[in-house]
């Protein structure tokens, strides 16, 4: 016959054991006991186990060397093994089952007490102060009660509040992978491209043209035919650098060799160097150089120089420093407006990388007002996560936390003191203030036992040495005559005034 095994575990009672034996098919069930511990099962259990393998159609065993389960087993009717390859090899033979004793009516017994009680009858009526006695027990017993279960109070706290800072020195390195608890943390790289122009007012001078020089020279035909000399005609001096001027209006020279007309000129020549004595102009330039004798009777003159604004390498030096200022100020807040949420940038980080395209107007030594320069550049910038921040802080923190003190770290605040500075190793350092406010801490379970049944006027002693208070703490207790505390914790209410 097939025997299914059902394992006992320490925690079965007699449910949960015919509820394992409900799953066994039609045959023979052995009940393996636990090998540490016992089961919680009584002979009444054992007795339900035999019926319920009854109702099943199958025989029940027990394998255990418990000396009491095998004697409760065995007075239920169970068959009992000392081991499983015992139980396994043998014909199992049920035990008796329980019978009912039954008791036999003896006339003469009955007989007998009756006429004891005939003789001896209890009283029926006590004597009234038995009966005052147990009446003013039963009152007692009831106020006793009420005592018990009626009073109740009602303690507010005002726990005291500090606030919390610690100073501490964070750093953070683009090769750490994860956060640490000294203060470390992953820094992550970003770059941004910005462009400005900037202008300030030249401080160079320079010397420069305020007027051309004018004369007049005189034209001589060399041929017998009569000459048109139109407005703008280039006369020149024969210097080593010919001095070059126009004539400002055209002229007809009458036919014939020899004769003359004089005309206005302009030196081309800007400022003094267009000033030439008498007779140096002695050329003409073009076709008409060959018809025409030109020479200047008088000097011609005018032409002046003034000193003028214009910008010098000073003027774009500075002008490079405060744009590259102005940029760096600008690649700072383009970098935060693109962070990730929950980054935090280290303003102290970005740096210059590298000018794309730099753009001065006008040159050095040209006059002008103004000095103008146009920058585009790369700047770089390294940003921390604001929860590696933060775990670092409260690690900081709850190592210097007060006793009897807990931390309310929705209050926590950092405050970065400088800007983060690169040293040799690449590892970007910083000071940062961490503060927060601390308050004192209780639990009102722990405050309600502590209280149990104590005098009202050693209530606010007891508080103070448990907690920090801020000011004394409010007892009130219902009904108002009470001098103590309630003996039931749950009839304390301990809360924190807001």
């Amino acid at each position: 016959m097939k025997t299914h095994l059902v394992q006992l575990e320490i925690h079965d009672d007699g449910v949960s054991v015919r509820d394992k034996m409900a799953w066994a098919k039609p045959g023979r069930i052995l009940l393996l006991w636990p090998r540490r511990g016992r089961c919680r099962l009584r002979v009444v259990d054992w007795v339900l186990i035999r019926r319920t393998a009854s109702d099943l159609g199958c025989q029940v065993g027990l394998v255990t060397r418990n000396i009491t389960a095998r004697q409760d087993a065995q007075q239920a009717g169970i068959a009992t093994f000392e081991s499983e390859k015992e139980a396994q090899s043998t014909v199992w033979r049920q035990g008796r089952r329980l019978r009912r004793r039954r008791w036999k009516r003896d006339p003469q017994r009955v007989k007998q007490l009756q006429t004891a009680w005939a003789q001896h009858p209890l009283p029926v009526e006590g004597s009234a102060w038995l009966r005052w006695a147990v009446f003013a027990l039963g009152m007692l017993a009831v106020l006793a009660l009420f005592v018990f279960l009626l009073p109740k109070s009602e303690v507010t706290l005002q726990p005291a509040t500090l606030q919390q800072s610690l100073e501490l020195e964070v750093w953070a390195d683009p090769h750490l992978s994860f956060a640490m608890i000294s203060g470390g943390m992953p820094a992550r790289r970003l770059e941004v491209l910005v462009e400005g122009r900037a202008e300030i007012p030249a401080s160079g001078l320079v010397q420069a043209a305020s007027a051309n020089a004018t004369g007049l020279v005189t034209l001589t035909n060399l041929t017998e035919t009569e000459v048109y000399v139109p407005a703008g005609l280039v006369v020149l001096t024969l210097d080593e650098v010919p001095v070059r001027m126009q004539t400002l209006r055209s002229v007809t020279l009458p036919a014939g060799v020899g004769q003359r007309a004089e005309v206005a000129v302009q030196a081309l020549t800007p400022g003094s160097a267009g000033n030439v004595p008498a007779g140096a102009v002695q050329a003409v330039e073009g076709p008409l150089g060959a018809r025409l004798l030109v020479r200047n009777q008088e000097a011609i003159s005018g032409g002046r120089e003034v000193q003028r604004p214009a910008p010098d390498e000073a003027d774009f030096a500075a002008l490079r420093q405060q744009l590259t200022e102005e940029l760096r100020l600008q690649a700072v807040e383009e970098l935060r407006q693109g962070l990730m949420p929950g980054q935090r940038l280290l303003e102290g980080s970005v740096t210059l990388q590298t000018v794309v395209r730099e753009v001065a107007q006008p040159e050095v030594g040209v006059p002008s007002e103004t000095a103008g320069l146009t920058l585009q550049a790369v700047f770089e910038g390294w940003s921390v996560a604001e929860d590696d921040l933060r775990m670092a802080a409260r690690a900081a923190l709850d190592a210097n936390l007060l006793p009897g003190y807990a931390a309310r770290d929705e209050t926590l605040t950092l405050i970065m003191l400088a800007d983060a500075q690169r040293g040799a190793d690449g590892v970007w350092r910083w000071p940062m203030r961490a503060q927060r406010m601390v308050s004192g801490a209780w639990s009102a379970d722990e405050l309600a036992m502590a209280l149990v049944g104590q005098p009202l006027k050693a209530v606010p002693e007891l508080l103070a040495a448990r907690v920090p208070l801020s000011e004394a703490p409010q007892v009130r207790v219902w009904p108002g005559w009470w001098g103590r505390m309630p003996v039931l914790p749950v009839r304390i209410a301990v809360r924190a005034e807001d």
